[in-house]
């Protein structure tokens, strides 16, 4: 028996660094192994003390409901947990651990549970996901993300998953009436009820204010979530807030892992975007739609590309003080289709966007290659979100060392910057590009996320600020002093200035009194098929500088915010 006992205990060594016991008070009964590594205390102090109190709050209320859930002969696990009080110098990676948990007939008072490390990766990956910040759960986009890999991983095994919807009819009224006090309590209770019924503890989002989605395992009642947010609701006096849930199976989708990832985090996008309520037809035969119509759009996306079916129109970029061409921005166009946007969107947030950006980039350098002996300079537009792919990456930076002769006249415009998670990293890859010699232009800023934060963190040549500041720049004070703000940072960085959607003499003249270099716009040029540009004659120029003398008069704003300065 005694063999038989540590052969028992070497198995579960080989699978956990500690092993655990606790009562149902949820107290620790007992614990051995790699305990001070691990949770940073001794198994003497650690017998009797509540295993919640290794873990933050949040962590810990969300265990607490898994564990009063186990049933008799089942398991949970891995939940992600974070330590309250992590080993001293431990890294952050270190202060997660990873729990299975089991009640097993023989000791039905009882729980037995195995903690580990969680791997660097996986740890790095759990850091980096951005937070609903009222309930703890994941944002629309990293859940899903987390869905579509769940979806990838089912495939390959035989526990089934499913993904519940949950419905809050009238909670954002209702959080809108009640103090602040009870808001923050009411929208905690529901985050940690609606994590602890997710698979690993992070599987849950917020999908809307009142619509929230988790991928649970098969086994799991959508019922027990409705009961369970439907008590607190009773808990805080809100009778009225009653949760309707839908659910679908994820081992259904019969998708290739990549396009299962791609499929299905398009679709919670847009179950995000639907009217809450119930859906036409159910969950099963709504999202099942969703992913055959995402699936088919990628397909012909990918079938355009591969055949060349789109063309490049070229913007000019002009220098405000004397009109001259500074380069073009290389667009896209599809043949047959009016606004490209649309199209665009949806290869970005599939994340297929990686193979429009590397045709266009090929084709920007056969024209760039075609114009030797030209100065002409023209911009190729890059996702951020490409830039997370390592193959994308190996390709890019392929064809840019081979065509690394062209130099200054090939500029990369990132676009998307919103989308960029690991900021160091794509950092880093726009400094190789630099290296080779090529001009780096960050887009739109100030549109969305794109703000300081990234021209903090991505070193650039060049920015862009976003066209809706431009559009009301002469009449508008506040947008006046947002382009005064962004102008001034970007100087300070060594960056030259481009404003887009200039389309008035008034517009450019404010520009320029400003020291922002370049301008794009109707103004200067619409896109056209071939990059040529005729820079205006001297008597245009001489009018376009008349403008900035007098713009004080033309443009009463500039006056208010220049006014007082000497």
């Amino acid at each position: 028996m005694l063999d038989e006992t540590a052969r028992f205990l070497a198995f579960s060594f080989a699978a956990a660094d500690v092993l655990a016991e606790v009562d149902r008070h949820g107290k620790i009964t007992f614990v051995a192994g790699a305990v001070r590594g691990i949770l940073g205390q001794s198994d003497k102090n650690l017998i009797g003390q509540p295993l919640g109190e290794l873990f933050t709050k949040s962590d810990s209320g969300m265990l607490a409901l898994q564990l009063a859930d186990l049933g008799m002969g089942k398991r949970i696990g891995p939940t992600l947990l974070h330590l309250e009080h992590p080993p001293i110098n431990a890294s952050a990676e270190a202060a997660m651990v990873q729990m299975h948990a089991c009640r097993l007939p023989h000791r039905p008072d009882h729980v037995a549970c195995t903690i580990g490390r969680v791997p660097a990766m996986m740890a790095a990956a759990h850091m980096k996901r951005r937070r609903d910040n009222s309930t703890g759960m994941l944002s629309v986009d990293d859940f899903a993300d987390v869905a579509g890999g769940h979806v990838a991983s089912a495939r390959q095994g035989d526990n089934p998953l499913t993904l519940t919807t949950v419905d809050l009819p009238g909670l954002e009224q209702l959080t809108a009436d009640l103090p602040e006090s009870m808001v923050k309590t009411l929208m905690d209770k529901i985050g940690t009820t609606l994590r602890a019924a997710s698979m690993d503890g992070d599987s849950a989002g917020r999908l809307g204010p009142g619509r929230f989605g988790v991928v649970h395992e098969a086994g799991k009642a959508p019922e027990a979530i409705t009961n369970s947010l439907n008590a607190i609701a009773r808990d805080m006096n809100a009778p009225g807030l009653k949760a309707a849930v839908q659910s679908m199976s994820l081992a259904s989708t019969g998708l290739q892992p990549e396009d299962a990832i791609r499929a299905v985090r398009y679709s919670i996008n847009r179950l995000a975007n639907e009217d809450e309520g119930p859906m036409m037809g159910g969950l099963a035969e709504s999202f099942d739609k969703m992913v055959q119509d995402t699936l088919s759009r990628i397909a012909e996306f990918s079938d355009r590309i591969n055949k060349d079916e789109f063309r490049l129109v070229y913007q000019p970029i002009v220098n405000l003080a004397d009109r001259s061409l500074h380069h073009f921005e290389a667009l896209v166009r599809f043949n047959g289709d009016g606004s490209p946007f649309e199209t665009i969107q949806f290869a970005e947030e599939t994340g297929i966007i990686g193979t429009m950006d590397l045709a266009v980039i090929d084709r920007v350098i056969v024209i760039l290659k075609g114009l030797s002996g030209s100065s002409t300079s023209i911009a190729a537009n890059l996702s951020g979100r490409s830039l997370a792919s390592d193959l994308f990456v190996r390709c890019l930076m392929d064809r840019l060392k081979a065509a690394a002769p062209l130099g200054k006249r090939l500029l990369v415009e990132v676009t998307e910057s919103a989308a960029i998670k690991d900021l160091t990293r794509a950092n880093n890859i726009l400094q190789d590009i630099r290296k080779l010699g090529f001009t780096v232009c960050l887009d739109d800023i100030g549109a969305g996320a794109a703000g300081f934060d990234y021209v903090h963190a991505l070193q650039a040549d060049a920015g862009k600020i976003d066209g809706r500041y431009i559009k009301k720049l002469v009449e508008n004070k506040r947008d006046s002093a947002m382009v005064i703000a962004m102008a001034n940072l970007f100087r300070r960085l060594d960056m030259f200035t481009i404003a887009e959607m200039v389309e008035t003499e008034e517009q450019a003249a404010m520009l320029q009194s400003m020291k922002i270099e370049c301008g794009q716009g109707w103004l200067f040029g619409k896109p056209l098929e071939s990059p040529s540009y005729e820079a205006p004659k001297l008597k245009v120029v001489a009018e376009a500088a008349a403008h900035v003398k007098t713009i004080t008069k033309a443009a009463p704003i500039m006056k208010q915010i220049y006014g007082e300065r000497r």
